[in-house]
């Protein structure tokens, strides 16, 4: 135990805070960090998408197409609270987030953390399937309503 904090407990927690040691991102490293848009839109690519989110901001790259899939998958709020969690333990990050946010830290994005701080980072990948869950039981209600009778 360190002072003030404690160690993350498990070796997913450790991976969601530093980043990813999962196949995806290890073949992702491999081609010098490029991601295809395939791996962003697979629903089982959550912590990929985080880090890959947090690659963007660390580098400035926000605007782009595949930067706002990893937001855009049903699982965003998941994606937003492990974005949270990381820069709270890493200056850097947060001050990379917060320069894209016109020098201020999000405070909606804060607001979520906290409405989920119940949920342990290590469960943050069942919050993700749960949001997609969700999301899709919800469009397929309103496109019923659409379908031809």
């Amino acid at each position: 135990m360190t002072r003030g904090r404690r160690e993350p407990r498990s070796t997913w927690t450790r991976s969601l805070l530093k980043g990813s040691t999962n196949e995806l991102s290890t073949r992702q490293q491999q081609r010098g960090g490029q991601m295809t848009t395939r791996q962003l839109y697979n629903e089982n690519a959550f912590l990929a998408r985080v880090n890959f989110a947090e690659k963007c901001f660390r580098n400035h790259q926000t605007h782009t197409r595949a930067m706002d899939t990893c937001f855009e998958m049903y699982d965003g709020a998941a994606v937003v609270v492990a974005l949270v969690r990381r820069a709270r333990l890493d200056h850097a990050l947060y001050v990379a987030i917060a320069s894209d946010w016109s020098d201020r830290f999000p405070a909606e994005w804060l607001d979520l953390e906290t409405k989920y701080s119940h949920i342990p980072t290590e469960r943050l990948s069942n919050l993700a399937r749960e949001l997609r869950a969700t999301a899709k039981e919800r469009d397929s209600a309103q496109l019923s309503l659409l379908a031809p009778a």
